[in-house]
């Protein structure tokens, strides 16, 4: 192991993966997260960790072999020495939790507003004034002794979801999918989309998700709706945003119905 990593760290290759699965008490996990957001090393460790938990079906056998092999690697690379050739860990910050009250002045300021043509400027400030409240975290049950390596994946992405890690929450969803293609369901599916918008990594297949939640008739289709329609402010096409504002409003279930309509009108 990374005797530079173990001389920066107060916490266990076992705790730091507990944490990654959500498997630790709300105090602990804020220390964690707090000590993470201030030593970037560790921050590295455990985004390796998520990665290779979702690479493994959460098999936890050998991680910390495969953690020291690439921190080791990692110091050679500083002090000269030819490494082993091993995956490299990528840096890694945890994102700032969004402002409630940046968010409150941003809608009171559009709400408020007199009538006339609006800004491209607008549009991008009101889009982005929705994105500081993330959307109610999912729901997981974990199954004990009888959990599955996918229940273990989805415990894992909701707990960093919880905590507003939008990069590891997106690695660990990623993961899921691509493991369990046909078991995925629409909520792994909504929630992959939204970790991808809160984290501003959102491309052309975020879009083809939430499209085709917003066709479907599961609960998440009425918020597919609305965060599709805030992909497109976000990408300046106002008027495609602005059509599908209008659809969705007339559809039987509605998403932030006050907000569509300042967007349709």
């Amino acid at each position: 192991m990374s005797e530079t990593w173990k001389s920066s760290s107060e916490f266990s290759v076992e705790l730091l993966t507990d944490y990654v699965e959500g498997f630790v008490d709300p105090a602990t996990a804020t220390r964690i997260q707090e000590h993470l957001a201030a030593h970037e090393e560790d921050a590295a460790v455990v985004e390796g960790i998520a990665m290779y938990l979702a690479e493994n079906s959460g098999d936890r056998e050998g991680l910390e072999a495969w953690l020291s092999r690439t921190l080791t690697a990692q110091e050679d690379q500083h002090t000269g020495t030819a490494p082993t050739p091993v995956r490299k860990l990528r840096p890694w910050y945890l994102p700032m939790a969004a402002s409630a009250a940046i968010l409150a002045f941003f809608l009171a300021w559009w709400l408020t507003r007199s009538g006339g043509t609006r800004s491209a400027e607008d549009w991008q400030q009101f889009a982005q004034a929705q994105l500081e409240t993330p959307y109610p975290g999912p729901t997981v049950v974990r199954g004990g002794l009888d959990a599955t390596s996918m229940d273990s994946l989805r415990s894992a992405a909701a707990s960093a979801y919880d905590q507003q890690q939008w990069t590891m929450a997106a690695i660990i969803y990623d993961a899921l999918v691509q493991q369990y293609p046909e078991e995925a369901s629409s909520a792994d599916l909504f929630y992959f989309s939204l970790v991808e918008f809160f984290g501003r990594t959102m491309d052309a297949d975020t879009e083809q998700r939430l499209f085709q939640l917003s066709k479907g008739e599961s609960t998440f289709a009425a918020p597919a709706r609305y965060y599709r329609v805030l992909y497109f402010l976000k990408q300046e096409e106002f008027e495609k945003a602005q059509t599908l504002a209008k659809e969705a409003l007339l559809a039987p279930e509605v998403y932030q119905k006050d907000i569509l309509e300042e967007i349709a009108d």
